[in-house]
């Protein structure tokens, strides 16, 4: 399989072996090297070396051996198109771009490479977890990239989510402000923790239905630190369904990564949905919203799955 990559700006200069083990972490540099000897890896037709050096707007082909990628779902939808964006309903279990052994299965090799017609130039805006569904904005060139980022950065883009959680909150509706950083221990990576020595953090929730010890939360979140809705919502007792990272004990979660048989799950995928996006862009006031995907209303109650999308 040949896979094709254009080098930027901020990897000219580097060897080529370099750029492979920094960027690509599922081999070892040293197999990586051996890849490169294979003579697998070639620009403009041309074999590379473990000495080559990369230039900006290089296109990097490797021929690929065969390998199986993780699972994905590939059933995204485009909601909506203008002459600068895309906003794309994407699935529960999907990268947004590229990582470790997920080369092809990824929402930006999709739309760059598999989609008809295919959008070359296409780039990510605002990243959701592989696990979260919901609406995903992609800019169609860069200057739409570099002002659309600039408004999430900014916070002029309100953002609405839902996530089914295990408790209920003690108070109906409120807004939670728990600082956030990395886990200092190091033990599980992107893992965050709660904590006075971090960034702010601020999430408004609504509790929309409740069932059992279940509820519907309705959230807006005006920061968008890592794992920010996941964290808030475990650190007031309400984890989210299906949160293996911050809804089951580390050793669990450590036994799962290791070995998933070993634990059995409630949902395969934290239930987190990302389901509008408010913003002014261009001279145009846009509401993108995405409905609740197939998986997430088969946790609500019938009354409610029939009616709440």
């Amino acid at each position: 399989m040949l896979i094709s990559s254009r080098i930027t700006q901020q990897d000219r200069g580097k060897l080529l072996v370099d750029f492979l083990g920094e960027k690509f972490k599922y081999l070892s540099p040293d197999q990586w090297v051996e890849r490169v000897n294979e003579g697998r890896f070639s620009i403009v037709e041309q074999i590379c070396s473990v000495d080559t050096v990369l230039h900006t707007h290089d296109i990097l082909t490797y021929d690929a051996p065969p390998f199986v990628e993780p699972d994905a779902d590939l059933s995204y939808s485009i909601i909506m198109e203008t002459n600068q964006f895309l906003a794309v309903n994407k699935p529960g279990n999907l990268l947004v771009h590229k990582k470790g052994a997920a080369v092809t299965h990824n929402l930006i090799y999709q739309l760059r490479e598999n989609h008809t017609p295919p959008y070359p130039e296409a780039d990510i805006v605002n990243r959701l977890d592989r696990e979260t569904s919901g609406v995903v904005l992609v800019s169609k060139e860069k200057e739409s990239l570099r002002i659309l980022s600039d408004l999430f950065v900014d916070r002029k883009v309100e953002k609405e989510y839902y996530a089914i959680t295990n408790g209920i909150p003690q108070m109906h509706e409120g807004i939670i402000t728990f600082p956030l950083m990395p886990d200092p221990s190091g033990s599980i990576r992107s893992r965050q923790i709660i904590s006075d020595e971090g960034k702010i953090a601020e999430t408004r929730y609504r509790v929309v239905e409740t069932w059992g010890n279940r509820a519907l939360i309705q959230l807006f979140p005006k920061t968008g630190r890592t794992h920010q809705l996941r964290v808030h919502l475990a650190g007031i007792g309400c984890p989210i369904v299906g949160d293996k990272l911050y809804g089951m004990p580390e050793a669990n979660y450590l036994l799962w990564r290791k070995d998933p048989s070993q634990i059995q799950l409630e949902f395969p995928r934290h239930a987190l949905h990302c389901s509008g996006v408010t913003f002014h862009f261009s001279g145009v006031d846009y509401s993108i919203t995405a409905p609740f995907p197939k998986d997430f209303l088969s946790l609500l109650p019938k009354t409610d799955s029939d009616s709440i999308a």
